[in-house]
């Protein structure tokens, strides 16, 4: 979605990437952090999808701050 593409898109790369459905994709950026889609597509578009992700998995900051 940073390169510019909407969500729809960016989820079927992700998908074909990871040899998932575009289902599971959407499913984990949503449901999967307690967030509907509208919500995930705001929080990346504001840089703000870190601060959620830190907040909902404080277990999980070192691979999230090495990752995001």
């Amino acid at each position: 979605m940073k390169k510019g593409v909407n969500h729809t898109e960016a989820f079927k790369e992700v998908a074909s990437t990871l040899k998932v459905t575009k289902q599971t994709v959407n499913d984990r950026c949503s449901r999967g952090i307690d967030i509907d889609t509208p919500t995930f597509v705001r929080l990346v578009k504001s840089n703000r999808i870190k601060e959620h992700l830190l907040n909902k998995f404080p277990d999980k900051a070192d691979i999230l701050n090495k990752s995001l």
